[in-house]
Order: C-alpha cells, then structure tokens, then sequence
C-alpha cells in the first residue's frame, strides 16, 4: 500500500479547503486506529495561499519513507485542487460538494463548542466523510477506508 494512498491524499485536500492555512499545520495520520504518519502541510511562500506543500513523515519503528507532494488550488475554478505526487500524474479534485456541505457552518478554532457534520465527496472515498470540530483539533475520518485525520 502506497505512503499516502489517494483516499488520505483527498482528505488532506479537504482539510486544506476546511483550514486554508496561513502557517504550517501538523497532522496526525491513523490507519485503523494505529498512528500511521504525521504530516505537515504548509503553504508554500508568495503564493497567496493558494499552493501548499505536503511532507509526510513515518512514526518512529516504521518503514516508511518521508513522502512530499505539492498541491495547488486552481485558479480558475477555487473549488479544484492540482495534486502533483512524485512517479504519478497531475491529479484533479473537485472539492464542490465539500463546499456545498460546508456553506454556512461555522468551524471557528476558537469556538467553545464543537461541530459534528457528514460531508459527501463526489469520488475517491468510499462513503461519507465525518468532521468532528473539537477546538483545538479538527478531525476528518474516513470509516470506510479506516483513516482518521487530527488537525492540531
């Protein structure tokens, strides 16, 4: 099984539109419920937050190798992201129904109270996604596949 298969390459796209993050953002990775990765996305500089950059790193006694992939967020249509992985072409995903799903919520960080929501991706995934907004974690599962994505 590839590093970072496409299913959590998708949802690090979904936590990017979720965060659009300014700085640098850690990401735990869990594949059935076993500390997989960690992952740091940060926005590449002078890109008016639009490219961001992916390093996934193994937990210590793994395997693994360190994993880097560049993602862009298209121009002109905002809801696409160009997902560029060393050895595999340009990949497009199109984040419209994770925008639709999210329109009107409130997901702020510092928000006293949490956020529970299903949102549906159009390809990739399985089934629904699950965001569990619980300040200062964000966190994205994917039970189909077994991944849980923490934010912190």
């Amino acid at each position: 099984m590839p590093v970072l298969s496409e299913a959590v390459i998708c949802l690090l796209v979904v936590l990017i539109e979720i965060l659009q993050p300014t700085d640098a953002v850690t990401v735990d990775y869990l594949q059935n419920s076993a500390p997989a990765m960690v992952v740091q996305i940060s926005p590449a500089l002078n890109s008016d937050n639009d490219v961001y950059l992916i390093s996934a790193s193994p937990v210590p006694g793994s395997t693994a190798e360190t994993v880097s992939v560049r993602i862009e967020q298209s121009d002109l249509y905002a809801h696409n992201y160009v997902v560029y992985a060393r050895g595999s072409p340009p990949t497009v995903l199109d984040l419209t129904s994770v925008r639709r799903s999210l329109a009107g919520v409130n997901l702020e960080m510092d928000a006293g109270s949490g956020t529970n929501l299903t949102l549906e991706m159009d390809s990739v995934t399985s089934g629904p996604l699950h965001l569990l907004n619980r300040p200062p974690y964000i966190m994205l599962a994917a039970p189909a596949e077994a991944i849980l994505l923490i934010a912190r």
